[in-house]
């Protein structure tokens, strides 16, 4: 790369989530040599990543919710190093008695069949979704989303197994597919690229731990290695302008100028979408190239809904609920795609996903507690073996809609059918570079999750994203 020669360099970062934070502490080792500015235009740090503190206590992540995998996790070690976790617990077996699993009324057959059905399915998922990934299975180029592949493959073992376990089987994986939906951010597996999903690196450990002082904590800690006035909050971008001295100028809505040598710009993709869609946002305008890549990068409209049952659930040991629908219930209802509800911690706070044709129905709905209510009876109605008595206390009720938030406009990123991510991160990660080599230069980088080939979509993807161009902006400045 082409280096900058003068004494005094200017970096200013749009976004203040955790890769513009973990950017700026990596470039906050040159404070000497860098001038920094990280922009935000919202009110507060930590971008998708937020958490509230209930009255009773208890921490809830509106946001990211997870940390995926506990090791040769930079978010999971830094976590730790600051004291904010401490040892990872193991994610529970599909047989711990602390998970509750409900089967749809409409399959009639014994409890053992269940639990044979519930241990082959889980089983094969497992062993399937490993070979895929690993590349050990010889059919899989042969698709070209992740929901063909599901389907081909469940269908055939289906068809080799005891007539009289189909049918759970069935429950068991339609359960096991809504939750790949959830965790991949897509309404149907049919939406997901199969090559760029096999390219995800899937982290060791458990994939779904959670923080329980909460998740800000780590955005806390990161924003506690800046110095006080590098982040500048309510200060939206309007404009970045190349100028006649081949530097930037990034001019705010509320009418701060900054001047940079290199602009990073780190907010998700649908608010950069947005942000083409204003001509003289960029000028001069970003490389088609990089606009078309984003076309096929889409962001999650995901939702949790907090709340609590008005008296504790009758099952104690019981973290997680877990609802197995038949094919039938889930084409005739979208509350056929309930499936799962969780415990937070060893609170009476639960979290339920919506997901898929689900969250059309919450769209829809008049509020957030009426569609709860609805929610609870058609579980009661569908699943007999679900606690009859127990009610939801609409007083106890918090969610929050990334997909209505006009700084983020969504949840997080999957690549659609047909976009290739070994094609579109490289593009993406060419930095735009103004004049000639060997005198001043401008760059613009695009960060953020959406530029790790390997771990796109989580919190980890955008903290090494952030530490990545630090460490390659400190080469180009030759410091």
């Amino acid at each position: 790369m082409e280096n900058c020669t003068s004494a005094k360099k200017s970096v200013v970062i749009i976004g203040a989530g955790i890769c513009g934070l973990a950017c700026a502490r990596e470039l906050s080792k040159f404070e000497e040599t860098i001038d920094l500015s990280v922009l935000e235009a919202s009110d507060r740090i930590g971008g998708r990543i937020r958490s509230v503190v209930t009255q009773d206590g208890v921490s809830l992540e509106l946001g990211a919710h997870y940390i995926h995998g506990t090791v040769g996790n930079p978010v999971f070690d830094f976590a730790v190093e600051k004291g904010i976790v401490g040892e990872a617990e193991d994610p529970l077996d599909w047989n711990s008695p602390q998970i509750f699993r409900c089967f749809d009324k409409e399959l009639e057959t014994s409890a053992q069949i269940k639990q044979k059905a519930t241990e082959k399915a889980t089983t094969f998922r497992e062993t399937m979704m490993e070979r895929l990934v690993e590349g050990q299975d010889a059919e899989a180029k042969h698709f070209n989303n992740v929901g063909e592949f599901w389907e081909s493959k469940i269908n055939t073992f289906k068809s080799s197994q005891p007539i009289e376990e189909v049918n759970a089987l069935e429950c068991v994986f339609n359960n096991l597919a809504i939750e790949e939906c959830s965790y991949n951010g897509c309404e149907r597996l049919e939406q997901l690229d199969l090559q760029t999903f096999v390219v995800y690196d899937e982290l060791p450990g458990n994939r779904s731990f959670k923080p329980v002082t909460g998740y800000s904590k780590v955005i806390e800690a990161l924003n506690d290695e800046l110095e006080n006035d590098v982040v500048k909050l309510q200060h939206r971008v309007c404009n970045v302008v190349k100028n006649m001295r081949n530097r930037y100028e990034v001019v705010c809505e509320n009418g701060a100028r900054f001047e940079a040598d290199i602009v990073v710009v780190t907010v998700s993709v649908n608010v950069l979408k947005s942000i083409l869609q204003n001509e003289n946002f960029f000028k001069p305008p970003l490389p088609v190239q990089k606009t078309k890549a984003l076309e096929k990068i889409k962001l999650s409209n995901v939702v949790k809904i907090y709340f609590k049952f008005k008296d504790p659930f009758p099952k104690k040991e019981t973290n997680l609920m877990l609802f197995c629908p038949t094919g039938g219930t889930m084409r005739e209802s979208a509350f056929g795609w309930i499936h799962e509800i969780e415990r937070i911690g060893d609170s009476n706070w639960w979290m339920l996903w919506v997901v898929g044709e689900l969250i059309e129905t919450l769209k829809k709905s008049d509020s957030i507690q009426t569609f709860l209510l609805d929610v609870l009876r058609n579980i009661k109605n569908q699943y007999p073996e679900f606690p009859q008595q127990v009610k939801i206390d609409t007083n106890n009720v918090l969610t929050y809609d990334w997909a209505s938030d006009p700084y983020y406009q969504g949840g997080y990123s999957y690549f659609e059918t047909g976009g290739r991510i070994e094609e579109i991160v490289p593009i993406l990660r060419k930095h735009v570079i103004h004049g000639d080599e060997g005198q001043n230069q401008c760059r613009l980088i695009i960060s953020g999750e959406i530029t790790h080939q390997q771990f796109y979509s989580t919190t980890h993807a955008g903290f090494t994203a952030g530490i990545r161009d630090g460490k390659e902006i400190a080469k180009i400045f030759n410091i």
